[in-house]
């Protein structure tokens, strides 16, 4: 669609927008729909996404396939925009096909008949539009952000998908309303265009300091501040009975005061660092004991976040942390069963009751996720979907029940030979 074409077909509602201040996170499907996006065309595609969409280089980072026009994009910076181009961006496309698509892909060659080659750049650009659609993983990595830039789509694209969010108030020409009340308006003629703007509820406003997201009651002193990866419901905030003596037992393995003036901090730090490295915080935390006493830190907070810091930075001394208390102890010649504030800090695994749990465990999957997919045999085809476009290789259902029992197994295993 031209710019003059797309002129003539939004005409009736020019100068109308709808804006959703708080947004559910299911309105970034819309990117991949197809959305019309304001920018300046007869530019190269690199500078399309630099300038006009604002990207930053880790974001560009995330974009693995670029597709302008049906063809594949090897060099960005050699390749030209036109007013009404169809631009895909892509990453976590799984299989030989999606390997092949990629940029400067070694299987480029599979695809070399629909490969966008060098174009001589105009001498100017012009205002104009371009059709976007994101798919796989830069949709979640880039879905928030054209959100919040705003786009141009039809009334039967919001339609399709007021269903993700319809409970979300949207402003109109000065008023409010919920998203579902659009429906019947969005139906009478679907193919009206509207522009949509919407910040999703978590994110900030580019054009102001308002940082919106769910309200979350006033933490007390010893809790941390977030759920898992920032998520609102916050289920593993440790607001039970037990979190004080966890970060109690915490400060005894590591020779400080339980009592002492920031422990809860230092604790809740701890355990969000185990769950963002992916690593088992009792194990971390013999570990961290292990190395205190070979190489004499002082038992103080400051050197305790001194660890963490190297566990974050990958240092050698951080990779030796994660590899466990064996690796640890081995490394020092320390005896495991001798180190004298150790305490009983190594506590035995919850042994999962289905592999189907444990592989979802392992895998970080939200616990109220996993609760509802534990029970299904098809968890295990959605989970093998998810891996695949992640990793690039088939996931079969049979290797992923082998792997849950294996994790099964080993936390027998542990139970019996590990655990002090």
């Amino acid at each position: 669609m031209t710019n003059e074409e797309f002129e003539r077909k939004m005409e009736p509602i020019i100068g109308q927008e709808l804006v959703i201040d708080q947004a559910s996170p299911g309105w970034s499907l819309l990117s991949q729909s197809g959305v019309w996006v304001d920018c300046q065309v007869g530019q190269s595609l690199d500078s399309l996404l630099r300038q006009d969409f604002a990207l930053k280089p880790l974001e560009l980072e995330r974009i693995e396939t670029l597709i302008l026009d049906g063809s594949a994009v090897d060099n960005p910076s050699q390749v030209v925009v036109k007013d009404g181009s169809r631009l895909a961006l892509a990453a976590g496309v799984p299989g030989v096909v999606g390997l092949a698509m990629k940029k400067n892909s070694a299987l480029r060659a599979l695809r070399s008949s629909i490969t966008r080659r060098p174009q001589e750049l105009p001498k100017a650009t012009q205002p104009g539009r371009v059709q976007l659609a994101l798919y796989g993983l830069a949709l979640d990595a880039l879905g928030a952000h054209f959100l919040a830039k705003g786009f141009w789509v039809t009334f039967k694209q919001l339609a399709r998908y007021v269903k993700f969010g319809s409970l979300d108030l949207v402003r109109s020409q000065g008023q409010e309303l919920l998203a579902k009340e659009l429906l019947p308006e969005l139906l009478k003629d679907p193919q009206k265009l509207v522009y949509f703007k919407a910040f999703l509820k978590g994110s900030i406003q580019e054009d102001s300091d308002l940082v919106v997201s769910r309200p979350i009651k006033a933490k007390s002193q010893d809790e941390p501040d977030e759920g898992c990866q920032n998520c609102p419901v916050a289920c593993s905030r440790p607001q039970k009975s037990g979190w004080r003596r966890h970060q109690e037992e915490l400060a005894l393995l590591w020779g400080l005061d339980p009592h002492e003036e920031g422990i809860p901090e230092l604790a809740g730090d701890f355990r969000r660092l185990a769950n963002d490295l992916g690593l088992e915080a009792f194990e971390l935390s013999g570990s961290v004991a292990l190395v205190l006493k070979a190489q004499n830190f002082p038992p103080t907070q400051g050197s305790i976040r001194q660890l963490f810091q190297q566990l974050r930075e990958e240092t050698a001394l951080g990779q030796l942390l994660g590899q466990g208390r064996a690796m640890v102890a081995n490394y020092h010649g320390l005896d495991l069963q001798i180190t004298p504030h150790l305490g009983e800090g190594l506590q035995k695994q919850s042994p999962h009751d289905a592999p189907t749990t444990a592989l979802l465990d392992s895998l970080g999957v939200c616990e109220r996720a996993a609760g509802a997919l534990s029970g299904s045999d098809q968890a295990l085809g959605a989970l093998g979907e998810v891996l695949t476009a992640k990793y690039g290789r088939v996931f079969v259902m049979t290797e992923l029940a082998a792997l849950g029992q294996r994790i099964v197994s080993l936390e027998s295993e542990y139970n019996q030979n590990e655990t002090v």
